[in-house]
């Protein structure tokens, strides 16, 4: 992984067994390494990282599309095209952000 901001999910979380199964990992790319706020169902201005889906292999790819599209009842075609339109928010819950190369950012 050459990605300069990543997100590890801590083990002790209830999501890191899925990270573990989905992704491969519980260290994941991140587009930024400074939170957001987004409304997610059940979790109304929730912090959030986004993933850098563009940083995931194909079979990385097609894990997560299967899980979501499981998971939320969604078609796998629409979750593939929201991935791309719209990205995958990653809640900042129990996460620890990483920076590689902090002088080339700050």
């Amino acid at each position: 992984m050459t990605k300069d901001f990543t997100a590890t999910i801590s083990e002790k979380s209830e999501r890191a067994e899925m990270w573990q199964t989905v992704l491969g990992d519980k260290t994941i790319p991140i587009r930024s390494p400074i939170p957001t706020k987004a409304n997610l169902p059940g979790k109304p201005a929730a912090s959030i990282y986004e993933m850098d889906i563009e940083s995931l292999t194909g079979e990385q790819r097609e894990k997560l599309i299967d899980y979501l599209a499981e998971r939320f009842g969604i078609p796998k075609a629409e979750v593939a095209h929201d991935l791309d339109e719209v990205g995958c928010p990653i809640l900042a819950e129990d996460i620890i952000v990483t920076i590689q190369n902090p002088q080339k950012w700050f």
